[in-house]
């Protein structure tokens, strides 16, 4: 006996994945179904010329949010000449300014959205393996079953993006997977109805 998957009902899956995934994330959840670390109120530096809104900076300027310094050793851009910023509240205050009318308490490290809309199905790998076939007594028939074997690989599509993502996994963010519930969940909504995922 087979049981059959085909490629194109595991890609719908993986993209039930993936769209779980940035839902989380966006809701301020890691892979383990719980609230990501803060994020940071310690004094943050970035490049001058890095701040996403010119606009925003220059208020930021006005209000006395930030301090300059120069970075002799980093790049020296003709308009910045190594000119970086420190926002004394932090990261959250940074992205308080860029994205006045989002609570930053919640974190869903979700700045600029390229880094979540990046998430890819990297790849698919189906194979097989035999299992004994038991009767309601769980006693071996002597039957076997051909079971699919499913391994979903999902990752970035530009490796700027996976650097971002790494960043976050690094300072306690890890959103790049599922709690094994909803996992559980997503996969039966698929499959339940051929005995997969029961």
């Amino acid at each position: 006996m087979k049981l059959q998957i085909t490629k194109q009902e595991v890609q719908a899956l993986a993209l039930d994945l993936i769209n779980a995934i940035k839902a989380n994330t966006q809701s301020g959840k890691d892979r383990f179904g719980k609230r990501f670390t803060p994020y940071s109120q310690r004094p943050f530096a970035m490049p001058y010329g890095a701040v996403l809104s010119k606009a925003k900076r220059k208020q930021a300027i006005k209000a006395g949010e930030i301090s300059f310094f120069r970075n002799t050793k980093g790049e020296k851009r003709k308009a910045t000449k190594g000119l970086w910023i420190t926002w004394r509240g932090g990261y959250r205050q940074y992205k308080g300014f860029m994205k006045p009318n989002e609570n930053t308490a919640v974190v869903n490290l979700d700045l600029t959205g390229r880094m979540l809309r990046n998430i890819r199905l990297k790849n698919i790998d189906l194979s097989e393996h035999l299992e004994l076939v038991l009767n309601k007594e769980n006693m071996i028939t002597g039957a076997t079953i051909r079971v699919p074997t499913v391994e979903i690989t999902i990752g970035f599509g530009m490796e700027k993006e996976a650097l971002k993502a790494e960043w976050n996994i690094n300072r306690g963010r890890d959103f790049m997977g599922l709690p094994d519930a909803q996992l559980d969940e997503i996969i039966k909504q698929h499959f339940s109805n051929r005995g997969f995922g029961e």
